[in-house]
C-alpha cells in the first residue's frame, strides 16, 4: 500500500521511499524515512496533496510523492 492509498486520520509506518537521491534526503531531513511512524491529517478533496505529521515536522505532499512511499498499516 502506499500513501496515496490513505485516507484522512491513518496511521502508517513507512515501509520504504522510491525516489531521486536528493528527494531521499529531503524527505528524511523531513522525518520521512523507513520506519518512521506517519499521521495522515488531510487529503484534499481531489487527491492532489497530503497533508502528513511525521516525528519532526507537519508537511504537504503531492499526489506523485505520496504514490512513491509504501507504507504499511
Amino acid at each position: 500500500m502506499t500513501l496515496f492509498q490513505t485516507k484522512r486520520g491513518a496511521r502508517v509506518a513507512v515501509a520504504r521511499v522510491t525516489a531521486e537521491r536528493t528527494l531521499l534526503d529531503r524527505l528524511s531531513v523531513l522525518g520521512v524515512r523507513t520506519g518512521a511512524q506517519l499521521f495522515v491529517l488531510k487529503v484534499s478533496a481531489r487527491k492532489k496533496v497530503w497533508y502528513v505529521r511525521t516525528p519532526s515536522a507537519t508537511i504537504a505532499l503531492g499526489a506523485e510523492l505520496a504514490g512513491a512511499i509504501e507504507v504499511t498499516v
